[in-house]
């Protein structure tokens, strides 16, 4: 199998068959296959543009504090300031956004009129 010749695409095959063996979806050789048809999908559709890629902050924030909620128990504020790197204080604030977030998402509103089963 060949690998891509130009540097960010040989990065990206490397990174590609890494994610693809570790989260089981292929072995070694199939993951080889499906790295570079990736990089030849994208080398076709993108190749000879200018790509910026960003660092997706906002993804991984999200991700955390989606595990962070999962792993709250709710008496274990610091030992989640330390599994995430953050301080307690953090953790209290993102517990607090995430369950007004849910809690915005369940309640009824209750100056919408009722939903009634006929119509007219």
């Amino acid at each position: 199998m060949l690998r891509p010749s130009t540097e960010l695409l040989a990065d990206l095959f490397d990174h590609a068959k890494s994610v693809i063996i570790r989260s089981g979806i292929a072995n070694d050789h199939d993951a080889e296959q499906i790295a570079s048809d990736l990089c030849s999908a994208i080398s076709e559709a993108w190749g000879g543009q200018i790509i910026y890629v960003g660092k997706e902050a906002q993804f991984r924030v999200a991700r955390r504090d989606a595990e962070l909620w999962r792993d709250f128990t709710g008496d274990n504020h610091p030992e989640l300031a330390a599994k995430y790197n953050i301080s307690v204080q953090t953790v209290y604030r993102r517990l607090a956004i995430i369950r007004s977030a849910i809690e915005a998402d369940t309640q009824l509103d209750l100056l919408s009129a009722p939903q009634s089963e006929e119509t007219g």
